[in-house]
C-alpha cells in the first residue's frame, strides 16, 4: 500500500511539473530559455553550479529550470538558491517533447552535452555563446565512452589531457569552467539561528558519513584519535560533528549538529576555522564558502575531485580505484575487509600535517 502511494505521488508531481512546463513562453526576443539536466549528489551539484555561471556570463539576460531526480532536490535548491535566472525545479526526466520550450538544454554529468538547441534564437540572442555551444557538441564524442558504464576510462582520458573535475565539465576548455570557485549563496533567515547558536568560540567542524560511499570512509577510531590530539592541543577549540539524524555520534566532540537544513548547515561551514572530512559534498560545500579543509583521501583521485587550497591527504600505499570495477564503491576491489588505502593514513600523520593550522589561529 505504501509502495502504491509513492507511485501515486510521484506520478502526481511528475505531471504537475509538465503542466508547467508546457505553460512557458519563450516571448522576449532578447532573453535566452534553457534547461539544465543534472545527476550525482550534493558536491557534484556544487561543480556543475559552474556551468550556470559560464552561462550567465556568457549571456547574462537568461532563464534556466533544472532537471533534477526527485530525491536530489533538496541538494539543488541549496547549491542554486539565490542564483539569478533560476526559473524553476523539476523532477523529471528531460522529454525531447519538451524542447520546444527551450532554447537550449545542457546535460552535464562529468563532461556536457548539448541535448537540443534552436539555432536561430541562440545565435541571434548570443552568437558568442552559439559558437560555444557547437563546439561543445562537437566535443562530446571525445568524452563519451559510457562514463556512467565506464568511469575509470574517462577518468584516465582526464589525467592524460591534465583536466581536474571543473575542467572536464566545460568539455576542456571549450566552457571556462576550469576556476574551481563558485559562488555560494547564504539564506539571511538563517543568520539569527546561527548566532544563536554559536557560541562564539573557535570551533572546528567534521563529519562522519554513514549516508556516503563507505569504501571513501576513514576508520572512525583513526578520526575520533585525531580529535583527541586536536584538543588535547587546543582545548580552547571546540569539535562540531556535522551529519544526518542517522549519523554515528563520535567520541571527543563537543556539540553535535544531526538533521539541521542545508542553509544553517552553510552558515556553521563558513565560520568554522576548519572542516575535517573525506571527500564528499560538506568537502565541496566548505570549500566554496572560504573554508579551509582537511580532506583524507582513498579510492577517490584528489588529482580530479581536490582542491588545491586545501590541506589533502591521500593514500599512499593503494588509492584512486574510483570506476576500476563498478562495484568499486561497495567494497575493495584487492578484498581486505578493511581498504588498506584508508588504513594506511595514520591519525599522527594527519595531526602532524595540520597542526601549524591549528596552532597559529588563535
Amino acid at each position: 500500500m505504501r509502495l502504491f502511494e509513492e507511485i501515486k505521488e510521484k506520478s502526481h508531481m511528475m505531471r504537475r511539473a509538465a503542466s508547467l512546463i508546457k505553460k512557458r513562453k519563450i516571448n522576449n526576443t532578447h532573453k535566452l530559455y534553457w534547461a539544465f539536466l543534472l545527476d550525482g549528489s550534493l558536491g557534484d551539484y556544487i561543480v556543475l553550479l559552474k556551468i550556470v555561471e559560464v552561462i550567465n556570463e556568457a549571456c547574462p539576460n537568461n532563464e534556466v529550470d533544472i532537471f533534477v531526480p526527485k530525491n536530489k532536490l533538496v541538494f539543488a535548491k541549496t547549491v542554486f538558491w539565490g542564483y539569478k535566472g533560476i526559473h524553476g525545479y523539476y523532477p523529471n526526466r528531460f522529454h525531447e517533447r519538451y524542447a520546444k520550450y527551450y532554447d537550449f538544454a545542457i546535460k552535464t554529468t562529468h563532461y556536457s552535452e548539448v541535448k537540443y538547441i534552436a539555432h536561430n534564437r541562440v545565435k541571434k540572442i548570443s552568437s558568442f555563446l552559439y559558437e560555444k555551444l557547437i563546439y561543445l557538441k562537437k566535443s562530446e564524442s571525445y568524452f563519451s565512452c559510457g562514463v556512467e558504464k565506464d568511469y575509470y576510462n574517462f577518468m584516465m582520458r582526464c589525467k592524460f589531457w591534465g583536466l581536474t573535475r571543473y575542467d572536464a565539465i566545460g568539455n576542456g576548455g571549450i566552457l571556462p569552467t576550469g576556476n574551481s570557485f563558485v559562488k555560494i549563496f547564504l539564506d539571511d533567515k538563517y543568520k539569527y539561528d546561527f548566532y544563536k547558536w554559536n557560541s562564539g568560540k573557535k570551533y572546528i567542524t567534521t563529519n562522519y558519513g554513514i549516508d556516503m560511499v563507505r569504501i571513501k570512509l576513514w576508520p572512525k577510531e583513526y578520526l575520533e584519535q585525531l580529535l583527541a590530539m586536536i584538543k588535547f592541543h587546543r582545548p580552547d577549540i571546540e569539535i562540531v560533528q556535522l551529519g544526518g539524524s542517522n549519523a554515528p555520534k563520535l567520541n571527543n566532540v563537543d556539540k553535535y549538529l544531526f538533521g539541521k537544513s542545508f542553509e544553517f548547515a552553510k552558515y556553521v561551514l563558513k565560520n568554522s576555522m576548519l572542516h575535517i572530512d573525506c571527500e564528499g559534498g560538506l568537502v565541496h560545500l566548505a570549500s566554496q564558502l572560504g573554508t579551509k579543509c582537511v580532506v583524507v583521501a582513498g579510492p577517490t583521485p584528489i588529482w580530479y575531485y581536490g582542491y588545491k587550497r586545501n590541506i589533502n591527504i591521500v593514500a599512499t600505499k593503494c588509492k584512486d580505484c574510483a570506476g576500476v570495477v563498478p562495484y568499486w564503491y561497495k567494497r575493495c576491489m584487492k578484498g581486505y575487509e578493511h581498504p588498506i588505502c584508508m588504513y594506511s593514513i595514520n591519525p599522527q600523520y594527519v595531526f602532524d600535517r595540520i597542526k601549524k593550522e591549528i596552532m597559529q589561529q588563535e
